[in-house]
């Protein structure tokens, strides 16, 4: 299956996670400038088969909340969407490539 793209903003698009994203998710998980800032529900260390069981779960959901995060034609981390029962939601990125200053999470979201 190719890429299933749910939107884009010049080099960054959002889009459905790919087998191909999991090496690379399983790496920059294991950035420690990365990992200190995800949740403390999050494994650590973060293994392939984290990866692998992590969009396992994803591919199950109906509707999707967790996507991928490309630029510049990379995976780079994940976003998630979190509906609540009123008018607010709850918006998670995360960023798995250690990128400083290039306003990338702005243009994620």
């Amino acid at each position: 299956m190719g890429k299933v793209i749910i939107g884009e903003c010049g080099d960054v698009i959002i889009r459905e996670l790919m087998d191909s994203d999991l090496e690379k998710m399983a790496l920059y998980a294991n950035n420690e400038r990365v990992s200190i800032n995800l949740r403390d529900g999050f494994p650590k260390p973060f293994t392939i088969e984290n990866a692998r069981n992590f969009k396992k779960m994803v591919d199950t959901q109906n509707p999707k909340t967790y996507f991928a995060i490309e630029y510049m034609n990379e995976y780079v981390g994940n976003i998630s969407l979190t509906p609540g029962t009123d008018v607010y939601r709850i918006l998670a990125l995360k960023k798995t490539r250690p990128i400083k200053n290039g306003g990338l999470m702005t243009r994620a979201q």
